[in-house]
């Protein structure tokens, strides 16, 4: 059973995940937080938790069955956020993690 501590670490995650970080390794598509953001055309570190955050993260086959992949795929919002409705806010992952608290 998934914890909600858990849940609100991974949405300070996902909040901050941009289309391009979804790439392919090895033949699978995965997610790679190792990619600086680009905001503006710039680069600029990716805000993480811990050095342990700075890696490549398996997608779940649930993701892709439900539709997310090709949501991802097709987001095309501000500088490119999968969730572009929390960059608006000063704190974009406390922006998320106080509507998941809702």
């Amino acid at each position: 059973r998934l914890s909600f501590r858990w849940l609100l670490k991974v949405l300070s995650e996902i909040v901050f995940l941009q289309s391009k970080d979804l790439v392919v390794v090895g033949g699978n598509e995965v997610f790679d937080l190792r990619l600086p953001l680009v905001i503006g055309g710039k680069e600029v570190p990716r805000p993480l938790k811990t050095r342990t955050s700075v890696r490549i993260v398996a997608i779940h086959p649930l993701l892709r069955e439900c539709g997310f992949i090709d949501f991802l795929k097709g987001q095309r919002g501000r500088d490119g956020f999968v969730f572009p409705r929390y960059h608006s806010a000063e704190d974009p992952a406390d922006a998320a993690q106080k509507q998941a608290a809702e």
